[in-house]
């Protein structure tokens, strides 16, 4: 019991307290939209109506990817003029500059931003910048990102997105889809805006011929990408042609449905401008429009009030006279129109398709005339119908063309289909006067073979019905046949049909007074765009009395679809920076088409807006709206020589109760044209050469240079004259101040670099902010002098000894040192597979390649100087190896030895022989006795070794040796059966070997010649010694032989 009357107590204060919850508040976006979702950074934004303005909640998310990596974000939000917006102020983020930007650095963050607008705003532009914290050279450097390359995030309100309703599908049910009624009928292209340090400016803008303080936005075609181009015209001239917004456009014929254009131009007085806005019509060409005509041939088209065939007849000369009108604006004026009908009393007894052939819809007007009046009303189908065939007709290439149906009754609807079911609760079912619902099914067959129409419980001829159907809670009840028809017509209306009706002499019928039918068939009708569908008048209908408005009220419908322009709406506003002087103006050029009427034009002084209501044109009409403001110098936050817009957002609703288009006019600038009699100009000078995170690396800047204000003066050579010098050094940190300069717009400036008789560093590119300028437009900050240091690539072709054949694998190895400074800038570099050695970045200066590796068996180089040079311009560097450009470095190879060993047939050293080489470059040496015989000195080439002299009893070598030292140190020999070679490239040095073998000869008999008679001697000695002993022998043996005998 204790926790009931808890309870009790909670849902009593819950509701006591629901009292005071704000109960005007609406999202318009559940769920957030996103413009950046990035690892590290998102950014998304919902839309809140809040009472009569839109809270739009902006929030961020950032994380570093990397530790202390310290960042910060910026956001600007403008409207579509370019104004600022509102916002709310966040703790930890300061107002700078018209930026909201974070307090602090920080590794990571969320924040949650709100800007607050009028509910009319349907987008803004949001800029974003990130800002990262860096440590340079002990220094805090700031580096900023763009996000989305500097252009701004277009941020939509979703209210203004398409509403999801219910369409309407030939004998099925209603269904949930996009709505296609009042779609727009043009894709507003919208007008761009820059904010920098000089203020907000049309990004694409021109401007009057010899005004400086005025920027016009430049003029489109909408069917033509990007922007006119044209940066300038004479304002001073009549000019109807140029820096218009096209809409509607046909480039090839140039066409368009509608022109707009605003522009400012300069006024004597300096703080005064005038303002100008154009708005021209024309008749529809693009997409072009398609017409469908109902019309009524039932038997009460012969009734009264009208005398008999009167109802009829005055039907007949309105359908001719709208039909003549239409066929001269397609034959005379080249309208993109198209016609088709249909003609019906108790069912459809003509139906013509839609078509471009003028012929076609004369036939259409005469077959209507021709058609005997018959039977009852069946409205439904012929709308039905008449749907199918502007559905046929809108294929393709027609898909986007407007859709109009015309439907002339003289009463009620007395025949339908019968209905099967309600529509779902998207339809406005309280808006249908007669029967609060609309049928979404009925049993009405399928196309082209629909059914008949049915009494659907009524008496028959009169408009009374009577139907229930459906369960809880889509159960319905039906009592009229024009809810019915009503039905048909909603669901044509929601696949974009513009649908008009025109009821003729309509009186109490069926138990429903004329007031309830002519409620009932007003909401056959589409309703008017901005109205809430209460009211009659509400809705595109009419109703007529007497036979005479029958053909005026044609006319007069034919003129609203003939004005591309009808009660159309122009707002513009004042921006909080100008002040309006006077009164604004209207006028309108001359034109054979007659004006409807003179448009109002008046000054809301509380909103600060120029209104001008009710434009109606057609071709060959245009409005002038012509006013004059003054810059608000005395604002608190005005900036001499600043942009500023002249209005806020300007826009034209050209056909308000048609369509929900509102197009916007390109705001110009203006800014005030004169400053105080002197100005300061303050210099800077920033260096851009950090390398291996060390500044002035290569050691090329100069000690100081000085920074020059010239002023512009034609009557000296070259234009400009120099008017004062600064000095700029590390003692000052390369900043200055020219103080005391003239200003005014007739005197311009420029600021030069000079390094003693240079005009820039060598080896550095110079950019200097600000080119020329006034002391109206000097960049915020002053100048900038900014030297980026020039590097550029140096190359050359390492090959061996041949001269073209790059190393494979025993590559050489360069080092590359600057001279001077005697800083490695390379080391261990090895050539490529196509023999190119690079050294990349080098900035000016000369430098010595060293070879630290030489391939073995090739000599060493010495060290060869790159020079590295600025161009003729000074705009870039070039590269020079020992006074060449394209270098070539050949590596020698050292030359051979070769080694020749004599030996005999066992292996044996061999002297006695002689040996001659010959080769390439007039080489030949002997050389004699051995057995080894050193030749030095060979080059690559053919040689041939032959043995001039063999050793005594030997056989010699009879044929010559030959080989080939090859250029790449290999060699090639000739077989030898006597010689062997051997060697090559070695880590001694190059050499080969080669190894002879003689033979020793077997005497033969011979019969002369000096060896033979040398050998006769011989023997003959050794006889003459043989026969000297035999006789001693003797002489001895018979001394003993006669001591021996008895005496």
């Amino acid at each position: 019991m204790k926790k009931l009357k808890v309870l009790l107590s909670l849902v009593i204060a819950f509701s006591f307290f629901s009292h005071f919850m704000p109960i005007g508040i609406r999202a318009f976006a559940d769920t957030a939209i996103t413009l950046i979702s990035e690892d590290g950074f998102s950014l998304t934004y919902k839309v809140e109506e809040q009472g009569e303005v839109n809270h739009w909640h902006l929030v961020m998310e950032r994380e570093s990817d990397t530790p202390n990596k310290r960042q910060r974000a910026k956001f600007k939000c403008l409207d579509a003029g370019g104004q600022p917006v509102e916002y709310q102020l966040v703790d930890g983020m300061d107002d700078e500059k018209g930026w909201l930007v974070e307090e602090q650095f920080s590794e990571s963050e969320k924040r949650e931003l709100t800007f607050i607008t009028p509910q009319e705003v349907t987008h803004l532009q949001l800029y974003a910048q990130l800002e990262e914290e860096r440590n340079e050279n002990n220094e805090k450097v700031i580096k900023e990102t763009d996000l989305n390359e500097g252009d701004p995030y277009i941020l939509l309100n979703p209210k203004n997105e398409p509403v999801k309703k219910s369409v309407y599908s030939a004998n099925a049910e209603l269904t949930t889809q996009s709505s296609r009624q009042y779609q727009s009928m043009y894709n507003e292209r919208l007008p761009v805006y820059t904010t920098d340090e000089n203020g907000t400016y049309p990004e694409h803008h021109w401007i009057p011929e010899g005004q400086t303080n005025v920027r016009n936005h430049q003029g489109m075609r909408d069917d033509v990408a990007g922007w006119d181009g044209v940066e300038s015209w004479d304002t001073s001239q009549s000019n109807f042609s140029d820096s218009y917004f096209h809409y509607g456009s046909n480039d090839a014929l140039k066409k368009e449905n509608l022109s707009i254009r605003k522009m400012a131009m300069q006024t004597a007085n300096p703080e005064e401008f005038d303002i100008q806005l154009n708005v021209r019509g024309n008749i529809n060409y693009e997409p072009g429009v398609d017409i469908m005509f109902i019309l009524d041939a039932s038997s009460s088209m012969n009734t009264a009030p009208f005398l008999p065939g009167d109802r009829k007849g005055k039907a007949n000369v309105a359908m001719k006279s709208i039909i003549d009108e239409l066929v001269n604006m397609k034959t005379n004026d080249g309208a993109n129109i198209r016609v088709g009908g249909v003609i019906f009393g108790t069912d459809v007894v003509h139906k013509e398709s839609v078509s471009a052939t003028t012929s076609k819809w004369t036939s259409l007007a005469q077959t209507y005339k021709n058609i005997m009046t018959q039977g009852q009303t069946f409205t439904q189908k012929a709308i039905q119908v008449g749907s199918d065939l502007l559905e046929t007709a809108g294929q393709g290439e027609h898909a986007n063309r407007k859709k109009m149906m015309f439907v002339l009754t003289d009463g009620a609807p007395t025949k339908s289909w019968n209905p099967v079911s309600k529509a779902d609760d998207t339809a406005p079912h309280l808006l249908n006067k007669t029967d609060p619902v609309i049928i979404g099914k009925f049993d009405q067959g399928s196309p082209p073979n629909y059914k008949s129409g049915q009494n659907v419980g009524g008496n028959g001829g009169d408009p009374k019905a009577s139907a229930t159907g459906g369960s809880y809670p889509n159960q319905f009840a039906i009592t009229s046949h024009i809810t019915l028809a009503n039905s048909t017509a909603y669901a044509v209306k929601q696949k974009g049909v513009e649908i008009h009706t025109l009821a003729v002499a309509i009186e109490a019928q069926g138990g429903f007074s004329k007031n309830q039918l002519l409620s009932g068939l007003a909401r056959m009708a589409t309703r008017k765009t901005g109205t809430a569908g209460t009211a009659d008048s509400d809705y595109m209908f009419r109703h007529i009395e007497d036979s005479d408005d029958l053909t005026s009220y044609v006319m007069e419908w034919y003129k609203s679809i003939t004005r591309t322009v009808e009660k159309g709406n122009l707002i513009d506003p004042l921006s909080d920076m100008v002040t309006l002087i006077g009164n604004p103006t209207i006028t309108r050029t001359s034109s054979s088409t007659p004006y409807e009427n003179w448009a109002s034009i008046e000054y809301d002084d509380p909103s600060r807006t120029i209104k001008v209501k009710d434009i109606n044109l057609t071709r060959n009409q245009e409005y002038i709206i012509n006013y004059k403001v003054k810059l608000n110098t005395d604002h608190p936050q005005f900036v001499p020589g600043e942009w500023y817009p002249a209005n806020k957002a300007t826009t034209l609703e050209p056909t308000p109760e048609r369509s929900n288009d509102k197009l916007h006019f390109g705001v110009p600038s203006i800014k005030y044209g004169k400053k105080d009699v002197q100005f300061d100009v303050p210099v800077k000078k920033e260096w851009v050469d950090t390398v291996n995170g060390e500044a002035n690396y290569w050691k090329l800047r100069t000690t100081s240079l000085t920074a020059v204000l010239q002023k512009q003066d034609s009557t000296v050579t070259g234009g400009w004259r120099d008017v004062d010098s600064l000095q700029l050094d590390p003692g000052n940190s390369w900043q200055g101040t020219f103080t005391g300069v003239e200003g005014g717009s007739e005197n311009t400036y420029r600021v030069i670099e000079k390094v003693n008789a240079l005009t820039s560093v060598p080896g550095y590119t110079k950019n200097i902010s600000g080119g020329s300028f006034t002391s109206e437009n000097v960049p915020t900050g002053g100048i900038v002098i900014t030297n980026t240091l020039m590097t550029t690539d140096a190359s050359f072709k390492k090959v061996s000894h041949d001269g073209t054949t790059p190393f494979d694998t025993d590559k050489p190895k360069f080092k590359l040192t600057k001279t001077g400074i005697n800083i490695v800038a390379a080391s261990n570099v090895e050539p490529g597979d196509d023999g190119t050695v690079s050294f990349q970045d080098l900035p000016l200066g000369s430098y010595e390649i060293e070879e630290t590796y030489v391939p073995k068996g090739h000599k060493p180089i010495g060290p060869l100087e790159l020079v590295v040079a600025e161009n003729a311009d000074k705009t870039g560097l070039v590269t020079k190896i020992e006074e060449q450009e394209n270098y070539v470095l050949r590596n020698e190879l050292q030359d051979f030895s070769i080694e020749v060993n004599k030996v005999d047939e066992r292996g044996n050293p061999l002297r006695g022989a002689s040996f001659t080489l010959s080769g390439p470059n007039s080489y030949s040496q002997e050389l004699n006795d051995g057995p080894s015989f050193d030749f030095s000195g060979l080059k690559p080439g053919d040689y041939t070794l032959t043995e001039s002299q063999v050793p005594y009893m030997c056989i010699g070598m009879e044929d010559a040796f030959h080989f080939t030292i090859n250029q790449d140190g290999s060699f090639t020999a000739d077989s030898h059966s006597l010689v062997t070679i051997s060697g090559g490239i070695t880590d001694s040095g190059n050499k080969l070997t080669i190894h002879v073998k003689n033979f020793v000869s077997k005497p033969m008999p011979s019969t002369g010649g000096n060896g033979i008679s040398s050998m006769l001697k011989v023997s003959a000695l050794f006889a003459i010694v043989g026969s000297l002993i035999g006789v001693v022998y003797w002489s001895m043996n018979r001394r003993k032989c006669n001591r021996s005998k008895p005496e």
